[in-house]
């Protein structure tokens, strides 16, 4: 699961503020334990999110690349400090234990973005978004029995079963265009024109 805020600023510990309007700045998402491994982002450097970094231990961070290269040329940055805002205060320091690779959210064509993850232990809610990513052996098609039964099996007017259900739609969604993304390549378009 993740949960997304929009380009926030940030200050890196031991480094002057810049100009109004120059400072480092980066989406911040919230993720749980798996987003990494189910996303398929490979660790760079440093380690990722484990199961003591949660309310109460050391508040920790990764970045992807496009922040290291952007904010950090040429540094080891597993161990600096960062924080959100341009005056942090104490206790809200994160340490940076690890840079994963950067992913192409925003387009094929365009830049990836500037990207900061923190874990949904460290941070209280409410949170505005939740998406719920979901990895799957199976043909998209032959999850809908089970995604039906889990909707239908909730209270509607608990929020959190809105947000995770339309997360699952939106997954399955998703599923059956990458699929059918995959199989376009092997179609033959002529052939596809003269059945419609």
């Amino acid at each position: 699961m993740q949960s997304c805020y929009s380009n926030l600023n940030f200050s890196i510990q031991g480094r002057e503020l810049p100009a109004p309007g120059h400072e480092p700045a980066a989406e911040h998402r919230l993720i749980s334990p798996d987003y990494f491994r189910v996303m398929g982002i490979p660790l760079i450097a440093g380690r990722y999110f484990r199961p003591e970094d949660r309310a109460g231990a050391q508040r920790v961070a990764l970045i992807n690349q496009r922040v290291a290269e952007r904010y950090f040329p040429g540094e080891n940055l597993v161990g600096r400090q960062i924080a959100y805002g341009t005056k942090p205060k104490p206790g809200t320091w994160m340490t940076i234990v690890g840079i994963v690779g950067n992913v192409k959210d925003a387009g094929r064509y365009r830049p990836g973005l500037n990207v900061l993850f923190a874990p949904f232990g460290q941070f209280d809610g409410p949170w505005k978004t939740v998406s719920l990513v979901l990895r799957a052996t199976v043909e998209p098609e032959t999850l809908n029995e089970a995604l039906s039964r889990f909707v239908i099996g909730m209270s509607p007017l608990h929020v959190a079963t809105c947000a995770g259900a339309a997360a699952l739609v939106l997954a399955v969604a998703l599923a059956a265009s990458l699929v059918a993304a995959r199989r376009a390549p092997r179609a033959d378009p002529l052939a596809a024109l003269r059945h419609e």
